[in-house]
C-alpha cells in the first residue's frame, strides 16, 4: 500500500509503502486403515511437503517454509505433531501448488499412501481497497494420506496318523515361532 502526504508548505512529498504479506501453514491429515480388533502397532511417519507450481502469476517462486518435513506419531494431524510444517510467508497475490507426501518406510503388513499424495492449492488474493492480503489452502482427497495395516493369518491343522488305537484325550503342545518370537 502506498500513501502519499503533501507538506504544509505544499511542496513536500513524502511516500510511505506499507509492505503487506500474509501467512499460512499447510497440514495433512494420517488415517490408519485396519480391521476392526486389529492392535496397530505404534508408528511413526515422515511427510514431506514439496513445491508444486505457480499456477497464476505472484511470487516468482512457490514460497517454501523453513520445515518442509514433519512427523506424525500414528493416526493425527501434521499441525498436532511434535515437528509441523513451517509458516509460508506470501508477498504477491497468485494461486500456487504445493505436493505433500509420506516418505516410504514399508514394514510388515504395512501398505503406505494407499490414496495417493495430497494436492494442496493455495490462492493468495489482494482486497483492492486496502492492498491486504489474504490466504486459503484447499486440499485434495480431503487433506489425507492413509495407510492400511493387515496382519495375517494361520491355520494350523494336525493329523496323527498311527497303528495305535487313538486316544481322544491325548493332548499335543504347539510352539509356533515368527520372525524369532514365539
Amino acid at each position: 500500500t502506498v500513501s502519499v502526504t503533501v507538506g504544509t508548505d505544499g511542496e513536500t512529498v513524502s511516500f510511505t509503502n506499507t509492505y503487506q504479506k500474509t501467512e499460512i501453514t499447510l497440514d495433512a491429515q494420517k488415517a490408519i486403515d485396519a480391521a476392526d480388533g486389529t492392535e496397530v502397532p505404534d508408528k511413526s511417519f515422515k511427510f514431506i511437503l514439496n513445491a508444486g507450481e505457480v499456477v497464476t502469476p505472484g511470487e516468482d517462486d512457490v514460497p517454501m517454509p523453513d520445515n518442509t518435513e514433519a512427523i506424525v506419531k500414528g493416526a493425527g494431524r501434521v499441525s498436532e505433531s511434535q515437528t509441523p510444517f513451517g509458516t509460508i510467508t506470501y508477498t504477491k497475490a497468485g494461486t500456487y501448488t504445493y505436493i505433500i507426501t509420506e516418505e516410504d518406510e514399508s514394514g510388515e503388513g504395512w501398505t503406505y499412501n494407499v490414496n495417493g499424495d495430497i494436492t494442496a492449492t493455495v490462492t493468495v488474493k489482494e482486497d483492492p481497497d486496502t492492498g491486504a492480503l489474504s490466504a486459503a489452502v484447499k486440499y485434495d482427497k480431503d487433506g489425507t494420506i492413509t495407510n492400511s495395516y493387515e496382519t495375517g493369518d494361520l491355520q494350523v491343522n494336525k493329523e496323527v496318523v498311527s497303528d495305535r488305537a487313538a486316544d481322544k484325550d491325548q493332548k499335543f503342545t504347539f510352539t509356533i515361532k515368527l520372525d524369532d518370537k514365539t
